[in-house]
C-alpha cells in the first residue's frame, strides 16, 4: 500500500471538507461515520448496519473492490480497502445541493416525523458537496491504478436498497450536530471576514474568502423553488456588502444606485448557475465603490467637501464657493485639503472631473463641447489642455480610438458568424 498516495487522498478529501477514517476490521460502527445522523434520530443503533450498504467481509478477494456507496439516507461514501484488516473510508457527502421537495419526499419514506424535519434541511445543507461525479470517479481510478494495479480491482457502486423499517423516536428532541454548528460559525465568520474586506476596498483578499469551499455553500435550503430561494440569500448578501460599503464611508448616494442595480440583476436571474458570478460580481463592484469614493480616514469637514465634489462636478467648485458653502475660512480650507488628500482642491477637482469625462466619453454620444460642460468645464479649449494633460491625448483623439476598438469588435463578431464558403 502506497502511503503517501493515501495521504495525499486524505489531504484532497480534506480540502473539499470531506471526513476520512482509518477503519479497523471487523468493522464497528462510530457515530462520526455519518456526522451523528442516526445517533440524532434513533435512540437505539444497535442494528444501525441494516439501513447501511456496508459489507466489509469480502473487500480483499481475487480482486479488490472499491465501493461507491449510498445508503438509505442517499449520503454517498468511498470505501478503499488497505489491506485485509484496513479500509480507508470517506464520507458522508453529496454531489448536487440538496432540494427542499426531495428532502421532505426521503423524510416521508422514512417516516421522519415533522420536529426532525429542521434538522433533516441543516444536516443536508452542511454535508461537503462534490462539484463532479467524473473527476471523483476519475481520480479514484487513478489512484487504484496505482495502489493496487490495473485490472487488479474492482470498482462497484451500491445503493442501499433495505427495506428495514427504521423507527424512529418521537421523545428525543432534535439539536444541530457539532458539525451543523461549526459549519454554520464559519460561514458567518466567513461572511464578516468578505464584509470586511468590502469596507476597505480590498477585492484581493475578498477573493480568496470567496473560493473557499465552504463560501456560502451551507445554506440551508428554504423553499423548494432552488432559483427564488438562491435569489433571496442574493438579496440578503446585496444588503449585507451595501452596509459594508457604508462602513467603508461611501456616500448614500453611491451605495443606493448600485444597490438598485444589482436587485434588478438579481431578479433576472434565470438559473442557478448565474447566482455565483453574481454574487462575485457584487462584491467586486461594492470593493469598487469603496475604492473610488471612501472618505474614510479624513476628517468630517473633509469627508463633506470631497462628497460634495463628487455629487456636484458640473457646479462651481472653485475654493471661494466651497469655502463659502461649508462656512470655512478659504486659506483654511486649502490647507486642510492639502494636508488631508495630499494635493491642491483644484487639482483634486480636476481630476475628477477628467475621470468623469472619461466614463461620459466612453458611455454617452454627446459633443465634446457638451460633456466638457456635464463635467464643470464649459471652456473648450482649457477642457482639452486639462484632458491631454491626464491621458496623453485630446478628447476627440480618446473617442476616435473608442470607436476604432467597438468597430474592430463588431468586425470580429461579424466574421466569426459569417458561414464560410463552401
Amino acid at each position: 500500500m502506497d502511503n503517501v498516495l493515501i495521504d495525499f487522498t486524505r489531504k484532497l478529501f480534506s480540502e473539499l471538507r470531506i471526513p476520512t477514517h482509518t477503519v479497523t476490521l471487523p468493522f464497528q460502527w462510530d457515530d462520526q461515520f455519518d456526522l451523528g445522523l442516526r445517533k440524532t434520530l434513533v435512540k437505539d443503533p444497535s442494528n444501525i448496519l441494516k439501513d447501511t450498504f456496508l459489507d466489509f467481509d469480502n473487500l480483499f478477494g481475487d480482486k479488490v473492490e472499491i465501493i461507491f456507496g449510498e445508503d438509505l439516507f442517499t449520503c454517498c461514501y468511498l470505501i478503499l480497502p488497505l489491506n485485509p484488516s484496513q479500509l480507508f473510508l470517506a464520507g458522508p457527502f453529496i454531489f448536487e445541493p440538496s432540494v427542499v421537495g426531495d428532502l421532505m419526499e426521503l423524510c416521508e419514506k422514512l417516516k421522519i416525523s415533522g420536529k426532525y424535519h429542521t434538522y433533516i434541511k441543516q444536516y443536508f445543507s452542511t454535508l461537503p458537496k462534490v462539484p463532479s461525479k467524473s473527476f471523483l470517479g476519475s481520480y479514484v481510478k487513478c489512484l487504484a491504478d496505482q495502489v493496487y494495479g490495473p485490472g487488479k480491482y474492482e470498482i462497484r457502486r451500491l445503493k442501499n436498497q433495505s427495506s428495514f423499517d427504521f423507527h424512529f423516536d418521537e421523545a428525543l428532541e432534535p439539536e444541530p450536530s457539532l458539525d451543523t454548528i461549526k459549519s454554520m460559525e464559519n460561514r458567518y465568520e466567513n461572511e464578516e471576514a468578505i464584509m470586511e474586506c468590502i469596507a476597505r476596498g480590498d477585492y484581493e483578499t475578498a477573493e480568496t474568502y470567496m473560493y473557499r469551499p465552504s463560501y456560502l455553500s451551507d445554506l440551508e435550503q428554504r423553499l423548494s423553488d432552488t432559483i427564488r430561494d438562491q435569489k433571496n440569500y442574493l438579496i440578503i448578501g446585496n444588503t449585507l456588502f451595501r452596509k459594508a460599503a457604508q462602513r467603508g464611508k461611501v456616500h448614500p448616494i453611491y451605495l443606493d444606485e448600485l444597490s438598485s442595480k444589482m436587485a434588478a440583476k438579481i431578479e433576472n436571474i434565470t438559473s442557478v448557475s448565474q447566482v455565483d458570478p453574481l454574487r462575485r460580481e457584487m462584491v467586486r463592484k461594492y470593493c469598487f465603490l469603496v475604492k473610488t469614493y471612501s472618505t474614510k480616514g479624513f476628517s468630517p469637514i473633509i469627508q463633506k467637501v470631497l462628497n460634495y465634489i463628487a455629487l456636484n462636478l458640473a457646479s462651481d467648485l472653485t475654493l471661494k464657493n466651497l469655502s463659502s458653502i461649508f462656512s470655512l475660512n478659504s486659506s483654511y480650507l486649502s490647507a486642510m485639503f492639502k494636508k488631508e488628500t495630499g494635493t491642491t482642491l483644484t487639482s483634486y477637482v480636476n481630476s475628477k472631473r477628467i475621470d468623469r469625462a472619461v466614463y461620459l466619453l466612453n458611455t454617452q454620444v454627446d459633443s465634446i463641447q457638451d460633456i466638457a460642460i456635464l463635467c464643470g468645464i464649459p471652456d473648450l479649449t482649457y477642457f482639452t489642455k486639462l484632458f491631454k494633460k491626464a491621458k496623453g491625448m485630446t478628447p476627440t483623439k480618446y473617442r476616435e480610438l473608442i470607436t476604432r476598438k467597438a468597430e474592430d469588435i463588431d468586425e470580429q463578431v461579424n466574421a466569426g458568424s459569417q458561414t464560410p464558403p463552401r
